[in-house]
């Protein structure tokens, strides 16, 4: 009868020895956790009491110009700054649900907090769909250009090509560099707007479809 029971103790004591082996991976236990809020929660209690402190005597202190005013005791002092945070929760509440209210769908939640969706560029769009967008824009260009007799259009708002057609699909307008002529030279013509994001398409006059880099194309502005 003491043979199982000594096998049972030594049994216990092995398994309340062994220490967990994480293979150098990161991992996060029970106790990291329960840390990680205990330090958060602590930092905050401290900062109350700190600001508690100085509430109070900032308070008294003023009373030698308003000596009408009461004299205030830390535990009032802490029970305002509570009560203060509470309302200031309570607004930014109400700030953050009348913006979900004028911008419907326009935030995402993020972990424990909201943030705005990404602007549909050149991750939110296929880069195929740019490309044909590139594409069909061009082709209206030089369409008109063959029907005009080598006149350009003046751009978006020349009301020559519908203003449907000058939309990029990531979002805001073609940026169109009006000139006198296409089909030579290698000026920039058109590109995609902002938007787009990264690298962005661009249309030179000799018909060409490139992708430049933002600092390339504003080389290509300047010169």
């Amino acid at each position: 009868m003491r043979k199982p029971c000594v096998w049972t103790l030594q049994t216990w004591g092995f398994l309340c020895g062994i220490q967990p082996l994480h293979a150098g991976m990161t991992s996060y236990g029970v106790d990291v956790v329960a840390g990680f809020r205990l330090q958060a929660l602590s930092f905050f209690l401290l900062l109350m009491l700190l600001l508690s402190w100085g509430l109070k005597r900032l308070w008294n202190g003023l009373r030698g110009a308003f000596p009408s005013w009461p004299v205030l005791s830390f535990r009032w002092a802490f029970g305002l700054l509570l009560l203060f945070g509470m309302l200031i929760h309570v607004v930014l509440t109400m700030i953050a649900g009348a913006r979900e209210l004028m911008t419907p769908a326009a935030w995402e939640k993020d972990g424990s907090r909201y943030r705005l969706r990404a602007i549909p560029g050149s991750d939110g769009v296929p880069r195929s769909m740019r490309l044909a967008s590139v594409e069909e824009i061009k082709e209206r260009i030089w369409n008109y250009t063959l029907e005009h007799k080598g006149d350009v259009p003046d751009g978006p708002f020349g009301g020559e090509i519908p203003w449907k057609e000058w939309r990029a699909p990531s979002g805001g307008v073609y940026c169109y560099l009006a000139c006198k002529s296409i089909g030579g030279g290698r000026e920039l013509l058109l590109y995609e707007p902002a938007e787009a994001g990264g690298k962005r398409f661009v249309l030179l006059r000799d018909g060409s479809i490139e992708e430049w880099s933002e600092s390339k194309i504003y080389q290509a502005l300047e010169n």
